[in-house]
């Protein structure tokens, strides 16, 4: 299942061209193409969620006293 992250519902991907277009810089002629892959109701980004699959759980990764977030965590913790 696709969910489009703008409204939350069930979407479909279509692929949107962003780019500028045709230029021109210096002299020089160029056509700038930004292909994405968007939600067809909002043109928003999506998120595939597997409904057989729970979310993982954060607890399954290994803690690190040297990693910035779990410092942060601790610190916030303490607090």
């Amino acid at each position: 299942m696709i969910i489009c992250k703008e409204c939350n519902h069930e979407c479909q991907v279509i692929t949107v061209d962003f780019g500028i277009g045709a230029y021109e810089y210096w002299g020089a002629h160029g056509v700038d193409v930004q292909l994405a892959d968007v939600s067809n109701c909002c043109e928003a980004s999506c998120v595939t969620e597997d409904e057989d699959e729970p979310p993982p759980d954060t607890e399954d990764f290994p803690y690190d006293e040297n990693d910035e977030y779990d410092r942060w965590k601790d610190a916030q913790l303490d607090a």
